[in-house]
């Protein structure tokens, strides 16, 4: 039997990486100057080439109430910056405090600000219009910076695990949020979206503990994956009327027809939850982290239920599976500790991978025989379940066994 991890890790990489997502067919035919500009360190000059920005184009950038405070501020920066053809290629670990970026400068390039932990506050020119990939990850001190108006590219993970940013606004020029690019902005608690940005992507803003609400503008055409992975404090996504794409109902979000549950959001204060009868398709990791709910009221309308869409629900006791869902998708009812009982209608002919990964509360399933595709280990880590298939009782290490890869 192949091991625990390695099936867990297939199961999660198909939830985060993906080869051609949405934003990557948008961004496709940008100039993507700011993802080309890595520079070698050894070649790399140690100030900035690009004529240095009076006192009075800072202040257009941010206003401030010294002087002394600008100019300070200017020359800090320049002594930490490198900066070739109009690009900051890098900015030196040991930057402290607030660093103003010139006037002039239309790229920051690929890890340019990556590990700089103890900046503060970026401030970004007007000129900028591309930020690399990577391009502040890890920059666990900073708790603020500017996204000019003119910006139309941000690449992946690029203010991914920046602990202390507590507010971002995204122009209305920037088309896509990437993957990851706020991924574990752990003290991320104001989000602004202007009208104008298409695309959300997976785990675009994972892992961000503080986000209470975010708002959805009526540009928005296509939210990929999970993007709101791992936001346990989330309690509402509202999407603006005039949508034509999505639609919330008490903060849940759907598709504008009402017929795809898109993302339940898991700090709501109910245990129990009625998916509206219109429903057709719950989508994949719809429910995924959704600890507090105890039941959740599937509609017979339902036929398809996507990848993790109960994933990790702890306190779900029990759920009905409707006539006319034929799969239960890779890790559906991964880590549903509290899982006592669940009935697998006839019309389901595939289980995957996980399905019932360590669901350890469930001490007996049956799986109908219209059932023929069983991925290995989709029970697993169940302690002592039975298991009945086509006549036989099976304990989990031999019903395992049957469907080694």
């Amino acid at each position: 039997m192949k091991s625990i991890k390695k099936a867990i890790a297939i199961a999660a990489a198909a939830v985060i990486s993906f080869s051609m997502t949405a934003c990557d067919s948008a961004d496709s035919s940008l100039n993507t100057d700011a993802s080309s500009s890595r520079t070698d360190s050894s070649t790399a000059t140690t100030t900035a080439t690009t004529p240095t920005a009076t006192e009075s184009s800072v202040q257009t950038t941010e206003s401030k109430t010294d002087d002394s405070m600008d100019s300070d501020a200017m020359a800090n920066s320049l002594k930490w910056l490198t900066i070739e053809n109009g690009v900051v290629v890098k900015c030196a670990r040991e930057a402290t405090g607030t660093i103003v970026v010139p006037e002039g400068v239309d790229s920051i390039g690929e890890e340019a600000f990556s590990w700089c932990d103890d900046i503060e506050r970026v401030v970004l020119p007007d000129t900028v219009g591309n930020i690399g990939e990577d391009a502040f990850m890890e920059c666990h001190g900073l708790k603020s910076i500017n996204i000019p108006g003119g910006v139309t590219y941000i690449g992946e993970s690029a203010f991914q695990l920046c602990k202390s940013l507590e507010s971002i606004t995204v122009p209305s020029s920037v088309e896509c949020i990437k993957r990851a690019t706020f991924y574990g902005c752990n003290s991320l608690s104001d989000v602004t979206l202007e009208n104008g940005v298409e695309y959300i992507d997976n785990n675009a803003f994972g892992d961000c503990f503080e986000l209470t609400e975010i708002k959805i503008p009526e540009s928005i055409s296509l939210i990929s994956g999970d993007p709101f992975s791992g936001c346990t404090g989330l309690e509402s996504i509202s999407v603006d009327k005039t949508s034509p794409y999505y639609s919330d109902v008490s903060g849940v979000l759907f598709d504008k027809e009402l017929n795809t549950l898109v993302r339940y959001p898991c700090a709501k204060e109910v245990t129990e939850y009625i998916i509206p009868t219109s429903v057709t398709e719950i989508g994949a990791s719809a429910f995924d982290g959704c600890g507090e709910l105890i039941y959740i009221g599937v509609p017979q309308g339902v036929t398809s239920i996507g990848e993790q869409a109960f994933n990790y629900c702890l306190k779900l006791k029990s759920i009905e599976i409707p006539d006319g869902v034929t799969a239960i998708e890779d890790a559906t009812f991964l880590g549903c500790v509290a899982l006592e009982s669940i009935d697998i209608p006839d019309s389901v002919t595939r289980i995957g991978a996980l399905a019932f990964g360590k669901c350890t509360g469930l001490k007996e399933i049956t799986i109908p025989d219209s059932v023929t595709d069983i991925r290995s280990e989709s029970i697993i880590d169940c302690g002592d379940i039975v298991i009945k298939y086509r006549g036989e009782t099976y304990s989990e290490s031999k019903f395992s066994g049957l469907f080694e890869e």
